[in-house]
């Protein structure tokens, strides 16, 4: 029998609490306010590899689920199908404020892994000057959002970090250290990357070196996708969450109701009065049959409503194609009976000619 969704919820929320213990050292820490010096890993699946690796995600920190199609599906050799994104794109067109509210929550983004090793340094009226290895002495996984992945990634788009190795700035013997600042917190938090510009090995040190580089991290066995009932139970959540939202602006009609009563007679208010009720009562019962559905519910409707719009398409197709056959036929029809017409004339007025000569 599968998980219910307040158990995968539970196992989700231990999985948080664990991942501290037991990937402590696997992850970096985190860049702190100022200056930190980092050496980027080189690929870890040989010269031809990726020196980073794309993670697709939904939702933020404390309801965060990886997409399914982070993952190849072994029996297809494709990505596997993701449940969230599948919602997402059922989603779209409708201008409901539910649906725009639950568009935001599950949306698909994106961050980076890369592999850092972190250098202790001194820093010299403005200059930076690494003095080794700082601990744990090992490669680690730094985490960066899609905003700050591209000024990472532009630094590998450089031919001159290149011009010793086609490794570029993670060669361990002749890379380069790449100080990182970081300013401001939270939403304001920047992040502002240079290249130091002297080549050196990641240690001077060639046996710490060598035990360095064995300490790289295959980020392909890292980037998994969040199992169906992950996904079940966290669109379901969302789902819950985009219902406690706020209505739709009721304002606007009131004011238009407002608008066209005055001036008019008593009856005529009470009539529109009564007609504006019904439709706010009538609008209030589709909104809360809509959102009263559980998210398996809402799924199966955004499904059925794809597959008419597909089926609405070759309808539309098809009357377009017959009304254009019917025009033809119209036009056609249209010139013979001019033709006709012209023809008849014609043999009136050569009628009449012929009487008067």
């Amino acid at each position: 029998m599968p998980k219910s969704a307040k158990e995968v919820r539970k196992m989700l929320e231990d999985r948080e609490k664990s991942r501290e213990g037991r990937g402590k050292d696997m992850w970096f820490p985190g860049l702190k306010q100022g200056f930190t010096v980092l050496r980027l890993g080189q690929p870890w699946a040989g010269d031809d590899g990726d020196f980073w690796k794309d993670r697709f995600f939904h939702g933020g920190y404390k309801n965060k689920v990886f997409c399914a199609k982070n993952e190849i599906d072994k029996e297809t050799g494709k990505p596997r199908k993701c449940k969230v994104c599948r919602a997402y794109k059922a989603l779209k067109g409708d201008q409901s404020s539910f649906a725009r509210r639950l568009s935001k929550l599950i949306f698909q983004r994106s961050e980076s892994l890369w592999n850092v090793v972190a250098a202790k340094f001194k820093e010299r009226h403005g200059k930076i000057e690494v003095t080794g290895v700082d601990d744990p002495k090992k490669f680690q996984i730094l985490q960066m959002s899609y905003k700050w992945t591209q000024d990472l990634q532009d630094i590998f788009g450089e031919e001159e970090y290149r011009e010793k190795s086609e490794l570029g700035v993670t060669d361990p013997k002749v890379g380069m250290w790449i100080r990182v600042r970081r300013r401001g917190k939270e939403m304001d938090t920047k992040y502002d990357f240079k290249v130091l510009d002297n080549p050196c090995p990641i240690s001077e040190d060639k046996s710490e070196r060598k035990e360095i580089e064995k300490t790289l991290i295959d980020l392909d066995a890292v980037v998994k996708g969040s199992s169906d009932e992950e996904l079940e139970a966290f669109l379901e959540k969302m789902t819950h969450k985009a219902k406690k939202g706020k209505g739709s602006d009721s304002g606007s009609s009131d004011d238009k109701h407002k608008s066209s009563s005055s001036g008019s007679s008593d009856d005529k208010k009470k009539s529109s009065s009564s007609s504006s009720d019904d439709k706010k009562s009538n609008s209030k019962k589709s909104s809360s049959s809509s959102e009263d559905k559980t998210a398996k519910e809402v799924y199966k409707e955004m499904k059925k409503s794809l597959e008419k719009g597909s089926k609405k398409k070759g309808s539309s197709s098809d009357d377009k194609k017959k009304g254009s056959d019917d025009k033809k036929k119209k036009d056609s029809s249209d010139d013979k009976k001019k033709s006709s017409s012209s023809d008849s004339s014609d043999d009136k007025k050569k009628s009449s000619d012929d009487s008067g000569s």
